[in-house]
């Protein structure tokens, strides 16, 4: 049986069961950190998709893991670009050679920047704000959903009120953009 951390192991699991893995987006601050935080000290293996790959190990760094037992593996994702998504998720499927994915934890996203004259675009012309919190998220979803299905795995979708702070306008047609002054 492998030694345990008492501190930072809690789960009920022994050396005979699987261990579980959950995939974060924007794991390594405020409310993702957290959720990463209590996963590992319930013995998941976490792994975390960020912009900033050093900001997030700066952060995790404060978690307390078991040393012989990486508690988390870190990888740059980019949600607004969706060639970064698919390659994350590819990256993801290396990381777990049993293929089995027990949850999905959609919780990065970003605020439209209201200082700027004009909403920003991706290079695939969508606004960056849509790509990122919408888009990218329904991408990386669509990617891992055979790793989620094949341990019966669940999709968490975290969200807030940062869009009323927003002066972008959506059009329910098409989706053109403009703002409201």
């Amino acid at each position: 049986m492998a030694t345990t951390n008492s501190k930072t192991d809690t789960s009920e699991s022994s050396s005979s069961q699987r261990r579980r893995v959950a995939v974060i987006t924007g794991g390594g601050s405020g409310v993702g950190l957290e959720a990463t935080r209590q996963l590992i000290q319930h013995g998941w293996h976490v792994i975390i998709g960020v912009r900033s790959v050093n900001a997030a190990l700066t952060a995790l760094a404060e978690i307390p893991t078991h040393a012989e037992i990486p508690a988390y593996t870190v990888e740059s994702l980019d949600l607004s670009d969706a060639d970064s998504v698919k390659t994350f998720a590819t990256t993801v499927a290396k990381h777990i050679p049993d293929g089995l994915l027990d949850a999905l934890i959609c919780n990065a996203a970003v605020v439209g920047d209201d200082r700027e004259k004009e909403p920003t675009s991706t290079p695939k012309g969508y606004e960056k704000t849509f790509a990122t919190n919408h888009l990218g998220h329904f991408i990386l979803t669509g990617s891992l959903m055979p790793l989620l299905e094949k341990a019966h795995g669940r999709v968490v979708m975290v969200s807030a009120k940062g869009h009323r702070f927003s002066s972008t306008v959506y059009e329910q047609n098409d989706l053109q953009l403009r703002t409201t002054p």
